[in-house]
C-alpha cells in the first residue's frame, strides 16, 4: 500500500469513526430529551425539622431584595415549630446588619426559633489581632496573614453554635440547611432536601455567578474524587457522575460546599434533555477532548506529597479529608480575600 493511499485511507477511517461516535452522541440526545423527567416541582418536604444556619458579609442587596423574603417563605412552608433560624453576621460596613434586624422582626412576628448575631469585629480588626496558633501562616509577602478558610469555618462553626444550646433542651433536628448569600426558592430548598428521598450525607446545588459557568470550584469533586473537568455542563470527569448528570438523576460526589441559583442554571445550561443538539454535541466532545488530553495527577501528587511531609513531622497531624485538599492559599484581606 502506498504511503498516500496509507494516508487516505486513514482519514476515511477516522471520519468513520467520528461520524459514528457522533451519530451515538446524538441518538443520546434524542432519548435523554424525551427520557430525563422534569425536576418535580417540590411543596413538602419529607424531613420534619430543619435547622437554618447562614453566615454574612456584605450582603444587604440580597437580603433586602430575595433572602429574607425566600427564608420566610421556607419558615412558614415547613412550620415555625419545625425550623430554627441561626445567623451569623460579622464585620459588614453595609447595612447587611439593619437588613437582618429586620428579618428577626418578621422570625418574631412567626414565632420563628432563633439566634441572629450581629459582630462589629471587622476583617480588619481580625488581621489586626498577634497571630495565634492554628489559622495562622508565613506567607511569600514575608508576613504572617490569616488563612481565610479556618477563619470561615469558625464562623460557620458559630452559625451551627445553637445546635448544642438547643440539644440541652432536648431539641434536634432531622437536617441542617446552610443558605448562603444566593438567590433561592421555596421548591428549589425543597427539592435540595428531597434529594435522594432524604438518603445522604450531603446534598449540594451549583451555583452560578457568571453562566453558564458554575462558581464555586473550590470544594466540588466527582465520584472519583476528581475535581472538574470543565465549568460548564456536563462538569465531570468520572463516567458515573456524568452519567447521572446526563439521566437528570442526583450526581453522587464525594464532596461539595455550592449554593443555588435555578433561574441561572436554567437559562444556560438545563439538563441534558434541554440543550440545543448543537450545544450539547459541542459540550460532549469539549469534555471528552478534556478528559483525553488532561489530567489532575499532578496536582494531586503535590498536594499528597505535602500532606505526608506535614504528616511525618507528627504522629498528631491527620488528615482524612485529602480528596478535598486544593493546592490554593487565600488569607483574609481588610476588603475580602486575597490568593498568596
Amino acid at each position: 500500500m502506498s504511503r498516500r493511499l496509507y494516508k487516505s485511507t486513514l482519514r476515511k477511517a477516522l471520519l468513520v469513526i467520528l461520524a459514528t461516535w457522533c451519530f451515538i452522541d446524538i441518538v443520546r440526545f434524542h432519548f435523554l430529551r424525551f427520557s430525563v423527567p422534569p425536576v418535580p416541582n417540590t411543596t413538602e418536604v419529607h424531613t420534619p425539622r430543619i435547622f437554618i444556619a447562614s453566615t454574612h458579609w456584605n450582603n444587604e442587596g440580597i437580603l433586602r431584595n430575595h433572602w429574607n423574603k425566600a427564608v420566610l417563605q421556607l419558615v412558614e412552608n415547613l412550620g415555625p415549630n419545625n425550623t430554627f433560624v441561626s445567623v451569623y453576621e460579622s464585620g459588614s460596613w453595609d447595612n447587611s446588619k439593619d437588613a437582618l434586624r429586620k428579618l428577626e422582626q418578621e422570625l418574631d412576628h412567626r414565632g420563628v426559633g432563633k439566634k441572629i448575631v450581629l459582630d462589629e469585629t471587622t476583617h480588619e480588626d481580625e488581621i489586626a489581632k498577634p497571630p495565634g496558633e492554628t489559622g495562622w501562616i508565613n506567607t511569600p509577602r514575608g508576613k504572617q496573614e490569616l488563612r481565610r478558610i479556618p477563619y470561615l469555618s469558625r464562623l460557620r462553626n458559630l452559625s451551627l453554635a445553637p445546635l448544642e444550646e438547643l440539644a440541652e433542651q432536648d431539641i434536634f433536628f432531622d437536617k441542617i440547611l446552610f443558605l448562603n448569600d444566593v438567590v433561592f426558592s421555596l421548591s428549589d430548598v425543597l427539592t435540595l432536601l428531597n434529594t435522594n428521598n432524604g438518603q445522604y450525607a450531603a446534598a449540594c446545588s451549583l451555583d452560578f455567578s457568571r453562566p453558564p459557568h458554575y462558581y464555586d470550584t473550590f470544594a466540588l469533586r466527582d465520584s472519583e474524587g476528581h475535581e472538574a473537568v470543565m465549568s460548564t455542563w456536563p462538569y465531570f470527569r468520572s463516567s458515573l457522575s456524568r452519567t447521572a448528570l446526563k439521566q437528570g438523576n442526583a450526581v453522587p460526589v464525594t464532596s461539595c460546599w455550592n449554593g443555588y441559583n435555578k433561574a441561572a442554571y436554567d437559562a444556560m445550561n438545563g439538563s441534558a434533555g434541554e440543550l440545543s443538539l448543537f450545544r450539547y454535541l459541542f459540550r460532549c466532545w469539549e469534555n471528552r477532548l478534556r478528559r483525553w488530553f488532561t489530567t489532575d495527577w499532578f496536582k494531586i501528587r503535590v498536594v499528597r506529597n505535602r500532606v505526608k511531609k506535614w504528616q511525618g513531622l507528627s504522629s498528631s497531624n491527620s488528615e482524612v479529608g485529602v480528596r478535598c485538599l486544593i493546592n490554593e492559599m487565600q488569607v483574609l484581606a481588610g476588603n475580602g480575600w486575597a490568593h498568596v
